[in-house]
């Protein structure tokens, strides 16, 4: 294809050809906010790189405020999609402005205080970064800021005309910037994820509501000194007025996990404790030699002295633990059995719990499945631990205790 034929294709569409012809064409994925942010970062910090290490001292003065207008513009990209993410969870009054004014955002996150205190640490970082990189126009020139209608001290100061940056000290700045705008993202992620539990008020996340727990003294002596000494601590430490911090005890005593946190604890919804405690006697049957450590298990101890009768009879006995824990155990019961498994083994927010009961014994009645259930949890190695764990996050410690210890029971 001569040269002439390649400036016609490309007349259409100069920049994305589809074709590269040489191998060394880059493919364009769809990227979320985060990724968009940090690509935006990365390619500011790979050429600030590339003129720190390389030399490049007549390119510096001209390639800087490219450098620096890339990052300003993946700073008001964070500030916005963190902004647009805190207003979808009733956290920021109303949604980013239409501007795009780097300064002028950060100013409507710091002001609209959100409920969690992480995060307001994570804006107040931002401070430097948004003050510096402010300065700079939207089109990418070093302009005095214009003074916001609601901003009677006015922007930033323009750059001086004498100014010089170092592109070392550029591309260290950037990496710090980029931390920050991580842990900003991070933050607003994990609200939206906790956020569908309502363990939170409006001055406290679910993270912040589980630390104050922790610093309160049991809830028996919630009229001590003790506890007024760590309420002080507590409302210094979030900045909770005395009406935010009732509320955030309510909160606490009102849910699962951070009830157990100061002392109380939680019934479950349809198993007894003797029921539970069943189970685990049940699995204890079926895995008579949980002493064996993973290399015997797996390469089976003994395999040629195998006493095959007694394998037999070991086998006979686990699947009639099965059966009668299965008879034993009504379908609510099995559901709850299966759902405390889950909470030990994966990231489910407890006060989900009791939704996930009701979801569970839906699933077992359309199926049948409960028997099936039964025999999944049973075969499990790790069932006690998981239950153990569970319990735990559910508020039953003392619970989680009788099931290791009856797990470690001889017999």
């Amino acid at each position: 294809m001569n040269q002439d034929s390649r400036i016609a294709d490309r007349q259409a569409d100069p920049f994305f050809d589809a074709r590269c012809e040489d191998g060394g064409g880059a493919r364009l994925a769809s990227a979320d906010a985060s990724q968009a942010i940090s690509a935006y970062l990365e390619a500011a910090i790979e050429l600030a790189s590339a003129l720190a290490e390389k030399g490049r001292y007549g390119l510096r003065g001209r390639l800087a405020m490219p450098i620096l207008a890339n990052a300003r513009h993946a700073l008001l990209l964070a500030l916005r999609h963190a902004l647009a993410g805190l207003h979808r969870l009733g956290m920021v009054a109303e949604p980013p402005a239409e501007s795009r004014d780097p300064l002028r955002h950060w100013r409507q996150l710091r002001d609209s205080r959100p409920g969690d205190r992480a995060l307001r640490q994570r804006i107040d970082a931002l401070a430097p970064y948004v003050a510096s990189l402010a300065r700079i126009d939207e089109d990418g020139s070093v302009l005095p800021h214009p003074a916001l209608p609601d901003d009677p001290s006015g922007g930033p100061p323009a750059i001086a005309d004498d100014a010089a940056v170092d592109p070392a000290q550029v591309r260290e700045s950037l990496r710090g910037l980029l931390e920050e705008i991580g842990w900003l993202l991070s933050c607003v992620s994990t609200l939206g994820r906790e956020s569908v539990g309502g363990l939170r008020t409006r001055d406290c996340s679910r993270q912040d509501l589980v630390a104050i727990a922790r610093m309160l003294p049991s809830h028996g002596e919630w009229r001590g000194e003790a506890f007024e000494e760590a309420s002080g601590k507590v409302r210094d430490r979030f900045g909770l007025s005395a009406d935010a911090f009732a509320d955030a005890l309510e909160a606490i005593a009102g849910a699962r996990e951070t009830r157990a946190l100061v002392g109380l604890t939680s019934p479950l919804v349809h198993l007894c404790d003797a029921q539970l405690l069943r189970a685990v006697r049940h699995w204890r049957r079926c895995h008579p030699n949980r002493a064996l450590t993973f290399a015997e298990s797996l390469l089976g101890r003994g395999l040629w002295k195998r006493d095959h009768p007694a394998v037999d009879a070991r086998r006979q006995d686990a699947a009639a633990a099965i059966a009668d824990l299965g008879a034993a155990l009504a379908r609510e019961e099995v559901a709850e059995l299966a759902t405390i498994f889950d909470m030990g083994r994966a990231a489910i927010l407890p006060e989900l719990y009791e939704a996930r009961v009701a979801e569970r014994r839906e699933a077992l009645a359309a199926e049948d499945a409960a028997p099936a259930a039964v025999d999944a949890l049973l075969g499990s190695l790790q069932f006690a631990r998981s239950i153990a764990d569970g319990l735990r996050r559910l508020g039953r410690p003392d619970l989680a205790a009788q099931v290791l210890e009856e797990a470690d029971a001889e017999g």
